[in-house]
């Protein structure tokens, strides 16, 4: 339990001060310098994360929880994309929100509040409590404005439009004053602060002070490296709980699993089978942990309806749900995507052609995919075949681009033209059409539909045939949820390699240099020959990638890799190797589009079934008959290679 000398739990509604169970937000008995009164979990690009509590009577924790407060302004942390705005990004939370609440089990109903912005709350110090602040004439609390036609005949900036999000009490005497809701925020015209005046002591800590949407649910006490760890047999005391920089180091240990999973008593095996045994455990466990982690990136996509395009481990956390030892810990995990996608579409022309864009900076990594920064551009020659008037009254035109750096494009990217007509330069997007026969230097595309308006046909008509000379252009690689499929490989690789014997960096250069290799070999030969014959020619990547990585005690040697069958290991790696976009002929995505809009998660297909037989596979290896498993095994080994 916590010292309460140092942590409270403050229910979130005021009105449930009374109830038996509550809902609660950790509180510090006296504030951090930096993180303030509350313990932060995360930021993501619309939302404050807090550590919180599902509560008895006597306010004793009884789940720990994650509490998300959507958040615009600075409260938040970054701000969203200017192209964006109030109506976009409460779109995009209900829908993730809702479909969390069908398919995923630790997120925990809201009530109204995922759905209908509650009212703004505040955090009284003095009193250990929440508040909604009201008008000291009025006596009725503020709320945020949602209703456009109010603000504009106020004078004042619309709420679906912007990102501005402004408090007034409705049908009052005082709904002609208009409050920002973001304390932080630059002043706007014709609004007020939030003084004491109106209601707002700034002794208050703002908690809520949007009146942003919310969700909750279970908050994972493991990051997937910590677990990662414990399979690999390292002591939960070796492993620190606050590496992540998520939690105060007082509440961590309060969250820790003692004893239980120590020198490997959360496996099955644990050593009475000796280290073939725990070897093929970890390597299943370390599969399984994979393939969830994967199902939770394909559910998270379908959810947000858009990709993160920067994916990290850290978005990844472990719940350990076995509270009984007729089951291992380590066999009751439970894995969770901590954020939900944080990149929003762009329309780009009449027909709901999207690309996506990450909101805000994106940071480089392992697991970003170097093509989402690769935009190029040139000088070419452009010839227009066609101009045509589509069924729904839109404009598109056909031709074909003569430049040697065009061949660089993939199938997917997004072609921007910008033609000489009468004088101006017409900017066109287009979309290259691959299945056709060109000579080296050229390519054909299709432009995108335009409204057909008369003088745009006239303008197109009139330089159609003709060669058009130096006609600027630009591909932008169109980046939709092959690249997480490229992110989920890296994760995958970290899984199973241990870090203290190949550090992550070392090992996703090799293994990159690893599926180069393998898309270099013929592809009407098997995919094993392939990795065979690249094995082969290439000793250094067995030493770099083998199954002698694996991590612990239980970790087969370099001398005597036997303990994991070769041919299941490189399967893994195999998998790993297709769900890299582009990377060999049978890859599951060709480019880092390559994909049904209208179904991102689709990607995530493929390498779900692969992970669910290979699982099956080791598994059958691992809980046969023991005695027999090590002539599968040199039978397995003498086929691999």
């Amino acid at each position: 339990m916590l010292d309460l000398n140092l942590f409270e739990f403050v229910p979130v509604f005021p009105d449930t001060q009374d109830h038996p169970a509550k809902l609660c937000v950790i509180v510090r008995q006296t504030p951090d310098p930096v993180a303030g009164w509350f313990v932060p979990v995360r930021h993501t690009m619309d939302a404050a994360v807090y550590l919180g509590a599902l509560c008895d009577a006597e306010k004793r924790p009884r789940r720990w929880v994650e509490i998300w407060v959507q958040s615009i302004g600075s409260h938040g942390g970054r701000k969203p994309d200017p192209l964006h705005n109030n109506a976009s990004l409460d779109q995009r939370w209900r829908r993730w929100a809702g479909a969390l609440l069908d398919e995923n089990p630790e997120c925990i109903h809201a009530g109204p509040w995922q759905e209908t912005h509650p009212l703004p709350t505040y955090f009284k110090p003095d009193d250990r409590e929440m508040i909604h602040p009201s008008h000291p004439d009025e006596g009725r609390a503020w709320q945020l404005c949602t209703d456009d036609f109010v603000l504009r005949k106020a004078g004042l900036p619309g709420y679906s439009g912007t990102t501005h999000r402004l408090l007034h009490i409705p049908g009052a005497a005082q709904e002609s004053v208009f409050v920002s809701a973001d304390p932080g925020a630059a002043p706007i015209p014709r609004t007020r602060p939030p003084g004491k005046e109106l209601g707002f002591d700034p002794a208050w800590i703002p908690f809520n002070p949007e009146g942003g949407l919310m969700l909750f649910r279970t908050f994972e006490a493991y990051s997937l490296r910590q677990f990662k760890a414990i399979l690999e047999g390292h002591r939960l005391d070796a492993v620190n709980l606050e590496a992540d920089g998520l939690l105060h180091p007082e509440v961590a240990p309060t969250l820790r699993t003692t004893g239980y999973l120590e020198n490997g008593h959360g496996l099955l095996f644990a050593g009475r089978r000796g280290r073939a045994g725990r070897a093929l455990e970890v390597f299943l466990l370390k599969t399984l942990l994979f393939a969830e982690v994967v199902e939770r990136v394909a559910r998270a996509a379908k959810a947000g309806g858009a990709p993160f395009l920067n994916l990290h481990a850290s978005d990844v956390r472990v719940d350990l749900q076995s509270e009984s030892r007729r089951l291992p810990a380590c066999w009751s995990f439970r894995t969770a995507v901590t954020r939900s996608p944080e990149s929003l579409p762009v329309e780009i022309a009449v027909g709901g052609y999207r690309m996506f864009q990450p909101v805000g900076p994106v940071v480089g990594s392992e697991y970003r995919p170097k093509i989402l920064s690769a935009a190029y551009s040139g000088l070419g020659t452009v010839r227009l075949r066609d101009v045509r008037t589509d069924p729904g009254d839109v404009l598109v035109a056909e031709g074909t681009l003569a430049d040697i750096e065009a061949r660089r494009a993939s199938r997917h990217d997004l072609l921007r033209l910008v033609l000489p007509v009468r004088g101006q330069g017409l900017v066109v997007h287009a979309r290259i059409l691959s299945d056709q026969q060109m000579a080296s230097d050229e390519l054909r595309f299709e432009t995108l539909p335009q409204s057909a308006r008369t003088d745009l046909k006239d303008s197109l008509m009139a330089i159609r045939g003709a060669p058009l000379e130096s006609v600027s252009y630009q591909f932008q690689p169109v980046a939709s949820s092959p690249c997480d499929l490229y992110s989920c490989a890296i994760l995958g690789l970290e899984i199973l390699i241990d870090p203290s014997r190949v550090r992550l960096p070392l090992a996703v250069d090799e293994f990159l240099s690893f599926v180069r290799q393998m898309g270099l070999e013929k592809a009407e030969m098997p995919l094993s020959t392939r990795r065979g014959r690249v094995l082969t020619a290439e000793p250094r990547f067995s030493k770099s990638l083998g199954p002698q990585n694996l991590g612990g005690s239980q970790s087969p040697s370099a001398e005597d890799p036997s303990l994991i069958p070769a041919e299941l290991w490189w399967s893994y790696i195999e998998i790993l190797a297709r769900m890299i976009p582009g990377g060999m002929p049978d890859a599951w995505a060709r480019d880092f589009g390559d994909v049904n809009p209208a179904a991102l998660e689709s990607c995530f297909k493929a390498p779900l079934e692969e992970l669910a037989q290979l699982s099956e596979r080791i598994r059958s290896v691992a809980f046969s008959d023991w005695p027999q498993n090590q002539e599968v095994i040199r039978i397995l080994d003498q086929l691999a290679l």
